[in-house]
C-alpha cells in the first residue's frame, strides 16, 4: 500500500521538482545509505536467527551502540570534510544539507533495527502499516514544500526525513518500547558471546552487502561526476519508479521467504531447494509484464503521465527494464546466503562483480554518451543477477539449473520482443 501511495504522488511531485534537484537528492541518499549499511554492522539481518531472547537482546544493544558511534563519526567527517566531498562530486548546491546526512543515517538505521525486530516477532502487519503511513505523510510534505519554494531541493530531503522518522515511530510498538527499557537496564546480557556467534555478519555479510549496494549506487556517483546532476536526476527518477514494483513484490516476498527458509532449513532442510525454485519461477510471471511494459514504452509513459520534461527519464527506464526484471526474480532468494551462513562466499562474489562493473563503466565513459553508460550498467547488472541465481541454485544442489535459466531467458526475451514488435506496429500505423 505504501508504495502505491508513493506512486500516486509521483506525477504531482515530478511537475514541481526539476531533474537537477532529483539528481542532488539521489547523491544525498547514496551517501546516507552507504553509511547506514555500515552503521548496523549488518547485525539486523541476524535478529531473526537467535533461538533465545537473551542473545537477540545482546545483538540489539550492540547494534544501537554501533549506530550511535557511526552517526557521531560521520557528522564529524561531513563537518570538516563536507565541502571537499561535495566539490569532488560537483554537488556544491547541497551546501549545508550535507550536515543532515548523519542525522538521516541515524534515523534510517533505527528504522531498519525496528523493522528487523518486527520481522522476528512476525509483526508483518505493523511493518506494512508503517510504510503506508510514513510514505503518505512524507510525500504530502514534499509536495507542499515544493509548491511553496518553487521546487527547492530541501523539500525532497525533508520529505524523506519525515518518511524514516514516521516509519520508526510506527514500528516502535508498546511491546518493543517496554522491552527496550529492560534491555538497556540489563548489564548481564551476553554481548561478547552473541557477537562472537554471529561474527560472520559484521566480518563477511556487512562488506558483502555494502559492496552489493555500492554496485547499485556507482551510476549515481559516475553520472554526477561525468555528466552532471541533471542526468543523475533522470536516472534516479527512472530508477525510483522501477524500484516500486521491486519493493512492492520483491522486498515483501523476501521478508516472508527469509523467515520460511530459516525455519525450513532447521526443520526440513531437504525441502529448501523446492521452495526456492518455486518462488523463483513464480516471481518471473509476477514481475515480467510491468517491467517489460516500462522497458518498451517507458518514454511514452513518462512523457504522458509526468510531462515532456521527463521523457529522457522514460528512455533511461527502458534501458533499465531488463535489469530490474532479473533483480526482482533473484533479490528474494539471495537470503539463502544468510540461511546457509555463506556470507563469506557472497562477499567474494560481490567484490569481484563490483570490480568488473567499475571497469565496464569506466570504459563506457571513455567510449559512449550518457545513454551508453546506462545501457552498459543495465546489461552488466542483468547478467550479474543471472549468474547470482545460478550460484544460489548450485549451493542448493538444484539439478536442472540450465533448463531453468534457459526457460527464464527465453520467456523474458520473447516478451520484450513481442512488445517491441507491438510498439513498432503502432508507430507504423501512426
Amino acid at each position: 500500500m505504501g508504495f502505491l501511495i508513493g506512486f500516486a504522488f509521483t506525477p504531482l511531485i515530478a511537475r514541481v521538482y526539476q531533474p537537477e534537484a532529483y539528481g542532488l537528492f539521489a547523491l544525498f541518499n547514496a551517501f546516507a545509505s552507504n553509511i547506514t549499511i555500515i552503521s548496523t554492522l549488518n547485525l539486523t539481518n541476524a535478529f531473526i536467527l537467535p533461538k533465545n531472547n537473551a542473545t537477540f537482546y545482546a545483538l540489539f544493544k550492540f547494534t544501537i551502540f554501533s549506530v550511535a558511534i557511526t552517526t557521531i563519526i560521520s557528522f564529524l567527517a561531513f563537518l570538516f570534510l563536507g565541502q571537499w566531498i561535495l566539490e569532488a562530486f560537483n554537488a556544491t548546491e547541497l551546501g549545508a544539507f550535507a550536515l543532515l546526512i548523519p542525522v538521516f543515517v541515524f534515523l534510517s538505521a533505527i528504522s531498519q533495527v525496528l523493522n528487523a525486530w518486527n520481522v522476528r516477532i512476525k509483526a508483518f502487519a505493523r511493518s506494512a502499516t508503517s510504510k503506508a503511513g510514513s510514505i503518505a505523510v512524507a510525500k504530502s510534505t514534499t509536495l507542499g514544500y515544493g509548491y511553496m519554494t518553487d521546487g527547492f531541493i530541501g523539500g525532497l530531503i525533508i520529505g524523506e526525513f519525515i518518511n524514516v522518522l514516521a516509519n520508526s515511530l510506527i514500528l516502535l510498538s508498546r511491546r518493543i518500547r517496554r522491552k527496550m527499557i529492560l534491555i538497556f537496564k540489563q548489564k548481564s546480557l551476553p554481548v561478547a558471546a552473541a557477537i562472537s556467534e554471529y561474527r560472520e555478519y559484521p566480518l563477511y555479510a556487512l562488506p558483502a552487502n555494502w559492496l552489493y549496494a555500492c554496485a547499485d549506487q556507482v551510476p549515481i556517483y559516475g553520472l554526477t561526476y561525468y555528466y552532471g546532476a541533471e542526468s543523475t536526476g533522470y536516472f534516479s527518477f527512472a530508477y525510483s519508479l522501477l524500484n516500486i514494483p521491486l519493493l512492492l513484490i520483491g522486498q515483501s516476498t523476501a521478508t516472508v521467504f527469509l523467515q520460511k527458509a530459516a525455519e525450513t532449513d532447521q526443520a526440513e532442510p531437504g525441502k529448501l531447494q523446492g521452495i526456492t525454485v518455486q518462488l523463483f519461477n513464480r516471481l518471473i510471471y509476477f514481475g515480467l509484464i510491468p517491467f517489460a511494459i516500462l522497458g518498451v514504452f517507458g518514454d511514452y509513459i513518462f512523457s504522458v503521465f509526468l510531462g515532456e520534461e521527463w521523457t529522457k527519464a522514460g528512455v533511461f527506464a527502458s534501458y533499465l527494464g531488463p535489469y530490474f526484471m532479473f533483480r526482482l526474480v533473484v533479490f528474494p532468494i539471495m537470503s539463502i546466503y544468510r540461511v546457509k551462513r555463506k556470507e563469506k562466499t557472497f562477499l567474494r562474489y560481490a567484490a569481484a562483480s563490483l570490480m568488473v562493473l567499475l571497469l565496464v563503466l569506466f570504459l563506457s565513459v571513455q567510449i559512449f554518451s550518457v545513454d551508453g553508460f546506462i545501457v552498459a550498467f543495465s546489461t552488466f547488472a542483468a547478467l550479474n543477477h543471472i549468474v547470482l541465481a545460478i550460484l544460489i541454485f548450485r549451493m542448493l544442489n538444484v539439478t536442472n539449473i540450465v533448463t531453468i535459466m534457459i526457460k527464464v531467458v527465453l520467456i523474458v526475451l520473447s516478451t520484450f520482443a513481442l512488445l517491441f514488435a507491438f510498439r513498432f506496429f503502432i508507430l507504423y500505423l501512426i
